[in-house]
């Protein structure tokens, strides 16, 4: 900081440079604060995500984490951080400090030294750790499930209701949420708050503290609340005469299927199911329920008697244990992820994609796999053994595509308005579903935090320049050095180390070394271990000085065919002005604006655009899945990429020299078809169905007119008798 300090207020001055022999006046600010969240939130000196203020954006509570409406977030300001900061710094004790720590959640940072230094806007949400180690992990691991071993649920874990606790311990709860205090609800277990939630439409996961305010927040307002309920009964009470058979009730609210049980004095626990075909077979009247035509009292005058007190903590903890073993179901179990590796197998990736490993069930991913899986391999198998079905499964499909689709457009590198708002929709929407569809499943900081990442997408830019992956690879890539462990010697090992390889890293990405020392270069690479797929690639992009595009260093002559001659001659004459014409060299009469284009050509195995290689399919078939405008600024096309050939021509003044791709496209399904493609309901994340043939008909297209690679699987889709492709374009890279 203290350097930081010279560099923003005076500068400092360089005696002299490459570019400034005479000398260069260097400034410098240090803005984002780039870390996982532990890191962050002691460098930024505030509280951990597990603490009361648990956010870094704002000021809302760990209680209250399942709101989702961002208008009634307390927001926090510099001003008052900077007041409280220095509180802390300047009080006289520990415990004081401890003190307003725990009151304001803040600590002094010597970062705020910085004048210009934002705790609040540069402390950025990372989107490694938020989306793919933090809301794909956790949705798969922990709200789903993923076993090997077991076969598949019917709902997964986050579905399942915990164990009802024994009457006795119900009736309290009732009795705590009607009659007593905050404190005397705190101390009801998990399980029967969860319940008392549960039978009054009440979602809040399995936090206490979430629970209980909620629950105080329904009772609080009795009177609406009753005449809430009492509308619903009696709208029940009017189907239940009118019933024909035991399921006429099972659309109604929980919460009043109970207490026309209550009322009855029938059982109040099961499914609205149960409870629909429980009040059909039950033909008396009942006695008044006494909780209901009553004012809620306080102990002793009360509605309902008091019970003995709740267990102690010890029991609820050992209760929880002998939990119902169907609580730890898995929702994807050994039939899907056979389908899934099955899929995996067919599936036909472009070389850069880092593949998920066969062993997604039992093993640790990385953020890259965990990426790949979920936005690759999840969608294309999920979508086609789920998307036909209605109900549960059809409603988990779609939560999850919502989140997938919300990562993918997140990690895309243009951002616009329009995308940014995309975004912040598929959150909010998969969030909101999430609460609803997964009773058990509590929101995490992670979810929330992911709702401030469309804010920093506004101050930042795309992601790839202010995510944890660069810096997670360096320190990869640092363990990878050998030292021989002596501290002072280890340090300037690893500097050493470091500038070699960089500066040599840019000297073989130059493009006149490259086409000589093309079979060295690869040596290299395989020798620095250095793995430039996925995130890796969307990293770094492009090198500066080599050209784009760019075309292999393994070059030949050919003599282009008839029907790309033609292709070629037509794309040419719809680019330039009517003062240019070009002909075959066969053709007699010739204007003086006619220029001859001949059939000689240069062909090329691959082509770097945009810093990917792209191959013809001969070279390398998953290489050369694309999609792709034709003719330019047209609508997406699906394809594989035929030949790749480097053009010399005459425009009357000069010789042009451009590469041009010869594409074949894949053909499309027809009108009857298009029904069975349940891949074209998720327009982001689903890809589509083709039939499994190529069009005859060659096309030629510019560079520039490349989109990106796609992952094509071949796929049995039930109504069509012909061989199909899935096809999912990953231009989002």
């Amino acid at each position: 900081v203290d350097d930081l300090l010279v560099f923003w207020n005076s500068g400092v001055f360089y005696s002299g440079t490459a570019s400034y022999p005479a000398g260069r006046n260097v400034r410098a600010a240090i803005i984002p604060l780039v870390a996982d969240l532990v890191a962050a939130r002691q460098v930024a000196g505030m509280a951990s995500h597990s603490a009361e203020h648990f956010c870094s954006a704002c000021y809302l509570k760990l209680e209250d984490i399942s709101n989702l409406d961002k208008t009634t977030w307390p927001t926090r300001d510099t001003h008052t951080h900077r007041v409280n900061a220095e509180q802390w710094r300047d009080a006289q004790s520990f415990a004081k400090q401890e003190t307003i720590f725990k009151e304001t959640g803040i600590r002094w940072s010597e970062l705020l030294r910085l004048p210009y230094w934002d705790p609040i806007r540069f402390t950025v949400i990372d989107s490694m750790h938020n989306l793919y180690l933090g809301l794909l992990k956790t949705h798969c691991r922990e709200i789903w499930g993923i076993s090997t071993k077991e076969s598949d649920g019917e709902e997964s874990k986050a579905h399942q209701a915990p164990e009802r606790p024994p009457d006795s311990e119900m009736t309290f709860g009732k009795f705590c949420l009607y009659n007593a205090s905050k404190s005397e609800l705190l101390k009801c277990s998990v399980n029967v708050l969860w319940h008392l939630c549960d039978e009054r439409d009440i979602r809040c996961g399995m936090r206490r503290k979430s629970m209980v305010k909620a629950l105080i927040k329904w009772v609080s307002r009795p009177i609406a609340r009753w005449a809430q309920l009492q509308a619903e009964m009696d709208k029940a009470d009017e189907k239940l005469r009118q019933a024909s058979d035991g399921l006429a009730l099972v659309k109604c609210l929980k919460s009043v299927l109970i207490t026309m049980c209550e009322i009855r004095g029938l059982a109040t626990n099961g499914t609205r199911a149960e409870l629909s075909k429980r009040l059909y077979q039950d033909s008396d009247d009942a006695p008044n329920d006494p909780l209901l035509n009553t004012a809620p009292q306080r102990p002793g005058a009360g509605s309902i008697a008091q019970p003995a007190a709740p267990q102690p903590a010890h029991s609820r903890s050992q209760q929880k244990k002998k939990q119902d073993p169907r609580n730890h179901s898995n929702l994807i179990g050994k039939d899907t992820i056979t389908e899934i590796i099955d899929d995996r197998d067919r599936m036909q990736i472009p070389s850069w994609v880092n593949p998920v490993p066969r062993t997604i069930g039992s093993g640790k991913l990385s953020a890259d796999q965990w990426k790949t899986l979920c936005t690759i391999n999840f969608p294309v198998t999920l979508i086609r053994i789920w998307g036909s079905k209605v109900g549960l499964k059809h409603d988990m499909l779609k939560n999850f595509c919502d989140l997938a689709a919300a990562v993918v457009l997140a990690g895309q590198r243009h951002m616009t308005e329009q995308r940014i708002a995309e975004i912040d929709f598929y959150l909010t929407r998969y969030l909101t579903s999430l609460s609803t569809l997964y009773k058990s499943a509590p929101l995490k900081p992670n979810h929330h935090y992911a709702l401030h990442l469309p804010h920093f997408l506004r101050l930042f830019g795309p992601v790839h320049a202010w995510r944890a992956f660069p810096f997670e690879r360096f320190n990869y890539l640092l363990q990878q050095v050998k030292t021989d462990m002596k501290f002072g010697e280890l340090e300037m090992t690893m500097m050493l180390q470091i500038c070699r390889a960089a500066n040599l890293r840019p000297h073989l990405e130059e493009h006149e070394i490259q086409q000589y020392l093309d079979g060295v270069i690869e040596v290299f690479n395989d020798a620095s271990g250095e793995d430039r797929r996925g995130l890796r690639l969307e990293s770094v992009g492009p090198h500066r000085h080599a050209p784009d595009p760019e075309l292999s260093a393994r070059r030949r002559p050919t003599t282009l065919q008839i029907p790309v001659m033609s292709k070629l001659r037509k794309l040419l004459n719809e680019e330039t002005s009517t003062d240019i014409v070009y002909v075959d060299s066969h053709v007699q009469a010739r204007e003086t604006h006619h220029f001859i284009l001949t059939p000689h050509a240069i062909q090329c195995d691959k082509i770097r655009i945009s810093g990917i290689w792209y191959s013809h399919s001969r070279a390398s078939s998953r290489d050369s899945n694309i999609t792709f405008r034709y003719p330019s600024g047209g609508t997406p096309a699906s394809g594989r990429i035929h030949d790749i050939f480097l053009h010399s021509r005459t425009n009357g003044t000069e010789m042009v020299e451009d590469p041009f791709l010869v594409v074949q496209s894949l053909t499309e399904l027809s009108a009857e078809h298009i029904r069975f493609d349940r891949h074209r309901t998720f327009p982001v994340i689903g890809g589509r169905i083709f039939y499994n043939e190529y069009s005859a008909k060659l096309l030629v297209i510019r560079p520039a007119d490349v989109l990106g690679h796609t992952a094509i699987t071949p796929m049995d889709v039930p109504g069509i008798k012909k061989r199909c492709l899935h096809v999912l374009p990953l231009t989002h890279v």
